[in-house]
C-alpha cells in the first residue's frame, strides 16, 4: 500500500506560522462550511450532516486569525518597547509648560455680564432676562450665546478661559531582550504533503497548521519563562510595566492553546463513508 504523503522539511520562523498557519484552518473552516450547507436541505436528519456541521461549527468557533493576531501584537510590542511621555506639571497662566509646549496664555473669550440683567425680546410674545453672552469668532463668523442662569454662564465662561488639560505620563518600557528577536526566530520541522498530482487529506492539513502552531507556542511560553526566571528577583514595582507586557503574552498564548485543544477533537469525515 503506497504512503497518502510524504514528509517535507520546512524551514520557516515564529512570526511566520503565526501568520500562515490560521489561513489553512480557514480553508478547512470555508470547506466544511459549504459542505454542511450542501447537505442541510435533503440530509439534515443523517449521521453524515451531523459529523460534517460538528466539524464545521468547532473550525468556525477557534477564530485562530484573531488569536495569532493578538499574540503577535503582544510579542510587537514588547520587542518594541512602548515611548515615555512627560507629564504636565500644574498648568498656571503665565507659565510656560515644557512637557506639552503650552505657552501659558490663557484664552481670552468676549463677553458681557448683564447687572442687573438685560431684557431682550425673543418671540413676538416672549421676553428673557439674559445674565450675560458670550461671543465666539469674529465678522459674519461671529456668533453668541446668551444666558439665563448665572451660575451655567460663571461655568462656561471659566471652562474657556481654563488652561489646556495637563497631559498624563506614560511610563517608557525598553524593549524586552527575549521577546526582541523571537518573531524572526528561525523553526525547523517536517510536515505533511501531497505527492504530485495529489491531494493532502483535511486530517492531515489541520494536524500540519495545529503543530505548527503549537511549536510556535512552545517558543513563545519558552520565552516567556526565560523573562519570569531572569526577573523573579526584580522589585515589583519597577517592573509592572515590563511584566505587564508578558502576562499579555501569555494571556494570549492560553488563548491560542485553547482554541488548537479544540481543533485536536476535530475528525473529518470521508466522502462516501
Amino acid at each position: 500500500m503506497s504512503k497518502r504523503h510524504k514528509s517535507v522539511a520546512v524551514v520557516t520562523s515564529v512570526e511566520g506560522i503565526l501568520g500562515d498557519a490560521p489561513s489553512e484552518i480557514d480553508d478547512l473552516k470555508e470547506e466544511m462550511a459549504s459542505w454542511r450547507d450542501a447537505l442541510e436541505d435533503k440530509f439534515s436528519g443523517t449521521e453524515k450532516y451531523e459529523r460534517v456541521s460538528e466539524a464545521a461549527d468547532t473550525l468556525e468557533n477557534a477564530d485562530l486569525d484573531t488569536s495569532c493576531g493578538a499574540l503577535v501584537d503582544a510579542i510587537e510590542k514588547a520587542a518594541e518597547g512602548e515611548e515615555g511621555v512627560e507629564a504636565c506639571p500644574e498648568h498656571v497662566a503665565g507659565t510656560p509648560c515644557p512637557a506639552c509646549a503650552w505657552d501659558g496664555v490663557l484664552p481670552t473669550p468676549a463677553f458681557e455680564r448683564f447687572d442687573p440683567p438685560q431684557l431682550r425680546r425673543i418671540a413676538p410674545h416672549g421676553e428673557k432676562l439674559y445674565v450675560g453672552r458670550i461671543t465666539k469668532g469674529h465678522g459674519i463668523t461671529r456668533t453668541s450665546t446668551w444666558f439665563t442662569d448665572l451660575e451655567k454662564f460663571e461655568l462656561v465662561l471659566a471652562s474657556r478661559q481654563a488652561p489646556p488639560p495637563r497631559r498624563q505620563a506614560v511610563v517608557a518600557v525598553e524593549p524586552i531582550a527575549e521577546f526582541v528577536e523571537l518573531a524572526a526566530r528561525e523553526l525547523k520541522y517536517t510536515e505533511a504533503q501531497a505527492y504530485k498530482g495529489k491531494s493532502l487529506s483535511r486530517q492531515d492539513r489541520l494536524g500540519n497548521a495545529a503543530g505548527a502552531l503549537r511549536l510556535a507556542l512552545d517558543e513563545v511560553r519558552g520565552a516567556v519563562e526565560t523573562f519570569r526566571e531572569a526577573h523573579k528577583e526584580d522589585d515589583a514595582d519597577a517592573s509592572t510595566e515590563r511584566s505587564d507586557l508578558v502576562d499579555e503574552i501569555a494571556s494570549a498564548a492560553d488563548e491560542l492553546e485553547t482554541a488548537l485543544d479544540d481543533l485536536d477533537g476535530v475528525e473529518f469525515p470521508g466522502m462516501y463513508g
